[in-house]
């Protein structure tokens, strides 16, 4: 049984809003006095536009599964499609309609530690599941007007989704699929445009978020916001993702076309990247995922396209 908390924000902190998405760069130039990090320049691993006639359109946010796949949330096509890190396609799922396996707005993933996929979808007014082979499993719904814009999954299965509606956080019993608790909800209740992934570190039992209408990163604690940061480098942020190993938070800016890097306690190590169409560039970036190996996953949605990012480069799969 969960407890209740009462969200507090310090400083700036307006709403959490959420999380995992986005980075386009070539290389990675860190800067010179960062102490204590040996983190080589990233580079491009892979590109993943879709397969056969089917093309991506407008990615908008990217998990990766328990085996490495590459699930990606396509908001064109309202499919949620599956590659391997080397761009194979795998398989689809779901797709647009009014059913309760079919999508219209897919705003968030996230994937839990028995490899279900859980997708948020802020039109359908509910967090959709399903098994790590596509098949609908049940539908995760809220108090009336829900709009769950961020979904993460802790350890212990319990999924967590915050509600634009009423600027809260629920905790649901994935055994009886209903509401559990409320963990908390901030102190004022103003709109706020709240999309993505956010992602929990298992270390410190903290949740990384993104707050939009403040642009910067919110952590969160049994509840209540512990931290934010990164406001004064941030403009419209998209997406996020956490290198556990080198305590690294990435943080696509979608409006400048970057994506910026702090340290896990929000000091400012550096960024990368530019607007276009090339290799080195991004258009938009929208949500961002890491995967154990350090890999950081790109949905660069107005390129309609996930880039893969690697420490080691191409050699690491040679």
């Amino acid at each position: 049984m969960h407890k209740k908390y009462m969200l507090k924000f310090p400083g700036r902190l307006a709403v959490p809003a959420v999380v995992a998405v986005a980075v386009l760069a070539a290389i990675l130039l860190w800067p010179a006095d960062t102490e204590n990090q040996n983190i080589p320049g990233m580079q491009v691993f892979n590109v993943i536009f879709g397969h056969g006639g089917a093309p991506l359109q407008d990615p908008s946010v990217v998990a990766v599964g328990l085996k490495g796949e590459v699930i990606v949330a396509d908001s064109g096509s309202k499919r949620i499609l599956v590659f391997a890190d080397n761009g194979e396609y795998l398989y689809s799922f779901s797709g647009p309609g009014s059913g309760l396996a079919e999508l219209e707005q897919p705003i968030a993933l996230a994937v839990g530690p028995d490899g279900d996929i859980y997708v948020a979808d802020s039109s359908k007014e509910a967090v959709i599941v399903f098994s790590s082979a596509g098949e609908y499993r049940y539908r995760i719904t809220g108090p009336e007007g829900f709009i769950p814009s961020g979904v993460v999954v802790a350890e212990d299965g319990i999924p967590i989704i915050f509600n634009e509606a009423d600027l809260k956080l629920y905790a649901y019993s994935p055994e009886t699929k209903e509401l559990q608790s409320v963990f908390g909800e901030t102190e004022k209740k103003s709109p706020s445009m709240l999309l993505g992934n956010m992602f929990w570190d298992p270390g410190s039992e903290k949740i990384f978020a993104i707050d939009r209408k403040m642009k910067q990163v919110a952590v969160i604690k049994k509840g209540m916001v512990v931290d934010s940061w990164g406001w004064d480098y941030l403009d419209i942020p998209g997406g996020i993702a956490y290198d556990r190993s080198n305590n690294l938070v990435f943080v696509s800016d979608t409006a400048r076309s970057r994506i910026v890097v702090f340290s896990s306690d929000g000091s400012y190590v550096g960024e990368f990247g530019s607007g276009g169409e090339g290799k080195e560039s991004f258009n938009s970036p929208g949500g961002l995922a890491m995967d154990q190996r350090g890999r950081l996953y790109v949905a660069d949605r107005g390129n309609d396209r996930v880039v893969i990012y690697s420490s080691k480069g191409l050699s690491e799969q040679q």
